[in-house]
């Protein structure tokens, strides 16, 4: 594991656990993402918040972060990958907040930056591009129709915002610096 990776996802299960101590739902609340009224805190606060009732969404987000965050920051380095994460999930709470500018339910969790880690992937190590592709496809299908990919009460726009943010990032800016090196 590297250094990064592992620092993030100290940083999360941390603040799982401080958030199950503080009051649960009502600390999401208080600094979760709510798209009626967004602020940079929020959004940068809500990368680390996941839903106090699932260790499926936290330990889900770990566990995909673990694997294609390893491989992600091998390739690109630590602060290359540590910008990439947050400004994937900065991408995606802006796309939340698109999607649906009237909600007043907190936007929690690192799934947006966890998508823009598994397009970075993707673009990396081809061999990924079918699963990641598939993740990729049922969020697109979700914005549209979440009763068919069964992806309610799920932030869709975080995830597609994460993956685009995620995947311009890498053509753009990373991967003209790895061929260069």
């Amino acid at each position: 594991m590297r250094p990064a990776t592992l620092l993030l996802i100290s940083a999360i299960l941390f603040a799982y656990y401080a958030e199950l101590m503080l009051g649960g739902d009502a600390f999401c609340q208080a600094h979760g993402l709510v798209s009626a009224h967004p602020s940079v805190s929020s959004a940068l606060s809500s990368m680390f918040l996941h839903d106090p009732e699932g260790y499926v969404h936290v330990g889900g987000n770990a566990l995909f972060l673990l694997v294609f965050g390893t491989l992600v920051e091998r390739s690109i380095g630590s602060l290359r990958f540590m910008v990439l994460y947050f400004a994937a999930g900065l991408g995606g709470a802006v796309c939340h907040v698109m999607v649906d500018p009237s909600a007043t339910t907190p936007m929690v969790g690192c799934s947006g930056c966890v998508f823009g880690v598994m397009a970075a992937c993707a673009m990396i190590y081809p061999k990924t591009a079918v699963f990641v592709g598939v993740f990729a496809l049922c969020n697109l299908i979700g914005l549209f129709a979440p009763e068919l990919v069964g992806l309610h009460d799920v932030s869709v726009g975080a995830h597609v915002g994460g993956f685009v943010v995620g995947a311009a990032m890498m053509r753009v800016a990373f991967l003209r610096k790895m061929e260069e090196a």
